[in-house]
């Protein structure tokens, strides 16, 4: 790459405090305020007059909602149709999900044939299984009277009627075939790929090997979406894999072969916290390069995932707001910058009236920039839109087989279905437009608001009965590179494992299994030395037993302390002595953590529940006589975490 050029840093995950001060500061003036709001009642009256429903998906989460049962039921049957592994097994999901929800009673309320059709097949398939039969009878009884493939059939096409039916006919995902059936349109159209889906590695722990075998994989898919003069967009990822996805595509952009073309971008998620900063360092790209780069805004679409990964990961806090107000605020945001680059092609993908009409009102008199929406969705808004101002829409539409395109449907479902969602909402009418079209700046409130208070901080997953371990977010180069630092000043250190007794076996090297480098020596006890440990424990045992519990938890607690304190030491051993990578280490060091706040926690617990009042106060109360000495054995394969967690526990 050629020197100089913008190197991506920002936070992994900043509090949401100092967000949204920022936010609600740069929130727009009165005028803007009144004008955006007179202009998103303008759209969301065309949405609700045009005649014949919503549109698309929109009309199928109007006829299912997904706080209904049937709702439910029919994401859970779409979703796990998937990984069904064989017909046996699909009738015994069907009867289960179908009577799930009350489909044998559901009246369409739908005037879109797509919705009705959905409803039809479903209601149909719940009145031939009743309620109360079993799977197995259920099976048996459809194989007499109707055979168990018609009922699979009739099922599966109520799913493909959900995920495309007429919407994708083919597998025009190749760019070639994309190319040649545009023709000689004035808007060219565009393909988007995942990078995730380009290399099975893609992680950031495997970085060396993902820029060096990804990155002309991608630069041949540009060089020929160049040639075909297709918009070629590098579509996102979860947080953890931002950092990687930019260096991608940073060399990808290096390329001499890319030069003049204005074809090429990527899409960033207003959801998470480094969005701002991505806009800005992809700006920074576009001059270094002096190249125009297209950049699609979305509000993002793996929450779910992000919430659950930062809690199992420990870290200290989330890499997306945990309200949708500090999302669809920091979206505006986003969109202002963007809208003020001269070398950025503003993409705005949205299906919400409001968003809409702010992004109209900010870009006064900026022509050169577009909306998008998804195949199915958006119909309404779009027509209302662009009656109002001329602004092109892009239409994008998942390509390929059902198979493929049904776990992105449900997600779709999922994201735009849910009671928060302006989709599900304004697909009923009796959701009020002052609710619809509410201010996010005035739904924040303030700093002090920024947060879901039902969501709390990773690190307080279990709080009150103890501290989550802390981790380790390999995907933030700057947290990567300090552990990183730990473990190599570790590296070569001398351990020798030695018997506290005398013993008469002489020390033995020990050496790694990845490279044979000697890592240190252990001698190993002798029957003498087991006889003499034995009894210097059961002496020891005596003061330990009279030792009150809360001494004994703090102690394991500490020890919890200690070892993520020295997480690159002992990361180093276990990866020298085990052969360990990088992230199994980790979550050993994480799980002898929690192992020793667990046990503590339950010490506690279990002498509260069963101590007697004692003669000299709480502390001879909460005193607990020990069981007597244990032997705790090593396992090879978890050697610090197993060994912790049983030395805790008794």
């Amino acid at each position: 790459m050629p020197q100089n050029i913008p190197v991506f840093a920002a936070p992994y995950a900043p509090p949401d405090e100092a967000f949204a001060r920022d936010l609600l500061a740069a929130k727009p003036s009165s005028e803007v305020a009144t004008a955006t709001q007179a202009l998103a009642q303008e759209l969301l009256a065309g949405m609700r007059a045009r005649r014949g429903g919503i549109g698309g998906v929109e009309d199928f989460l109007h006829e299912f909602a997904l706080s209904s049962r049937e709702g439910l039921a029919v994401m859970a049957l779409a979703e796990s149709l998937l990984r069904v592994p064989d017909d046996v097994t699909l009738d015994r999901l069907l009867a289960d999900r179908l009577k799930a929800g009350d489909f044998a009673h559901h009246h369409s309320v739908s005037d879109s044939l797509l919705a009705q059709a959905c409803a039809f097949a479903l209601g149909l398939s719940a009145r031939v299984i009743a309620a109360e039969e079993s799977p197995l009878v259920i099976v048996a009884d459809l194989a007499r009277r109707l055979g168990a493939p018609s009922l699979r059939a009739a099922a599966k096409q109520a799913m493909r009627l959900m995920g495309a039916e007429r919407y994708f006919n083919a597998s025009a995902g190749a760019i070639k075939a994309i190319g040649a059936a545009a023709g000689n349109t004035k808007d060219r159209p565009g393909i988007s790929v995942k990078l995730s889906a380009l290399h099975p590695r893609y992680e950031a722990i495997s970085r060396v090997r993902v820029l060096a075998e990804l990155t002309p994989r991608l630069l041949e898919l540009a060089r020929l979406a160049r040639a075909n003069e297709l918009v070629f967009t590098v579509d996102a990822e979860e947080a953890d894999r931002l950092e990687l996805s930019l260096e991608v595509f940073a060399r990808v952009l290096a390329d001499s072969s890319l030069k003049g073309w204005k074809g090429f971008g990527l899409a960033v998620q207003a959801y998470q916290k480094r969005a701002l900063a991505v806009i800005d360092h992809v700006a920074a790209l576009a001059r270094s390069y002096d190249r125009r780069l297209a950049v699609r805004l979305v509000k993002g679409a793996y929450w779910d995932s992000e919430i659950k990964r930062a809690q199992e990961r420990g870290l200290a806090d989330y890499p997306v707001f945990t309200r949708k107000a500090m999302t669809d605020a920091n979206y505006l945001a986003c969109a202002r910058l963007m809208l003020a680059s001269e070398r950025l092609y503003p993409q705005f993908a949205t299906h919400n009236a409001l968003t809409v009409a702010a992004v109209i009102t900010e870009a006064g008199a900026r022509e050169n920039f577009e909306f998008q929406r998804l195949h199915g969705m958006g119909e309404a808004l779009t027509a209302a839109a662009f009656e109002r101002a001329r602004i092109p829409w892009r239409v994008y539409a998942p390509v390929g087989p059902h198979r493929d395109l049904l776990a992105y449907l449900v997600r779709r479902l999922i994201e735009n279905g849910a009671n928060s969602s302006f989709v599900a909402r304004a697909a009923d009418p009796l959701t009020p437009e002052s609710t619809l079209l509410a201010d996010p700046y005035a739904l924040i409130g303030a700093p002090e608001q920024a947060r879901n208070p039902r969501i709390v901080a990773p690190a307080e997953l279990y709080s009150p009965l103890r501290a989550n371990s802390a981790g380790v977010e390999f995907g933030d180069s700057a947290a990567l590179s300090a552990l990183r630092g730990e473990i190599d000043a570790a590296r070569g250190r001398h351990v020798a494992a030695i018997s506290s007794q005398a013993t008469t076996k002489k020390p033995r090297a020990c050496v790694s299994p990845i490279d044979d480098a000697k890592i240190g020596e252990v001698a190993e006890a002798d029957a003498g030395a087991v006889d003499a440990a034995m009894e210097a424990a059961h002496a020891d045992f005596r003061d330990w037993s009279a030792t009150s519990v809360e001494t004994r938890a703090g102690a394991i607690e500490r020890a919890a302390d200690l070892i993520e304190a020295r997480r690159g030491s002992l990361i180093a051993l276990l990866q020298g002595e085990a052969g360990k990578t990088l992230d199994d280490a980790l979550a050993e060091i994480r799980e002898a953590a929690d192992l020793c706040r667990y046990y503590a926690r339950q010490a506690r617990e279990i002498c509260r529940e069963t101590a007697l009042p004692g003669p000299t106060g709480e502390e001879n109360s909460l005193r607990r006589i020990g069981r007597g000495v244990f032997v705790c054995i090593s396992p090879w394969n978890f050697p610090l975490a197993i060994f912790f967690g049983q030395i805790a526990a008794a």
